[in-house]
């Protein structure tokens, strides 16, 4: 197999709905779903533990447990050594709910890798690491640099195709959140920056525009 077949491959299995769907979940941090994990693993759980694990405000805390509380998912107790004491837990339906998502989990990974034994499942993390490893590394992030940072040149391809310049621009300004950091580096390129800003805020009177338009 080629390269150019390998990476049609990664960009069909990149696109599949469900690793869409495991991305999507990556995107932010879900405290309650923290939380939860924490109820299941632990007991005599109290608000300042939960605050202690997430590292946010007791405030925060006490935002998620009331919303886990309204759903019925989570419970408060008071202590019966301390009535100074309140510990939260998990309810039957929240018990239920947490062995849900986790068989779902556990059923979908078995169901993805039953066709491969133990020493083809090897190979492929080693070269999945092995991939992450050099998309990560310093010498791929400065040729990404060099092939993407040439304004002049992405200047003429996006005259010639503006999905081309759209996608790049996503692409820099997620690859700078990602690996420009990891080297202590300012963002790539202050002219691809400042265009971004400037195709967003076109797009968004070219948006108010229509808007106005229809009414």
């Amino acid at each position: 197999m080629n390269t150019e077949d390998l990476l049609n491959n990664l960009r069909d299995i990149a696109h599949n709905p469900f690793f869409m769907f495991m991305s999507k979940l990556d995107e932010g941090r879900d405290n309650d779903a923290i939380t939860l994990e924490l109820l299941a693993r632990e007991s005599d759980v109290t608000a300042g533990r939960i605050a202690e694990v997430l590292d946010i405000k007791p405030s925060s805390v006490t935002k998620i447990i009331k919303k886990l509380t309204e759903v019925h998912i989570v419970e408060k107790i008071k202590s019966e050594q301390d009535a100074r004491v309140t510990y939260v837990k998990l309810t039957p339906a929240g018990q239920k709910m947490v062995n849900a998502r986790q068989n779902i989990a556990s059923g979908l990974k078995k169901e993805l890798f039953k066709s491969f034994s133990q020493e083809e499942l090897d190979m492929l993390n080693q070269g999945v690491e092995k991939l992450a490893n050099c998309l990560n590394s310093q010498i791929f992030y400065d040729k990404l640099t060099q092939e993407f940072g040439n304004e002049e040149r992405w200047e003429i391809f996006e005259k010639l195709n503006a999905r081309m310049g759209q996608a790049r621009v996503r692409m820099m300004r997620e690859f700078d959140f990602r690996t420009g950091h990891l080297y202590g580096r300012p963002h790539m390129w202050d002219g691809y920056s400042r265009r971004s800003h400037n195709m967003d805020q076109q797009n968004n009177h070219v948006d108010q525009d229509r808007f106005s338009d229809k009414h």
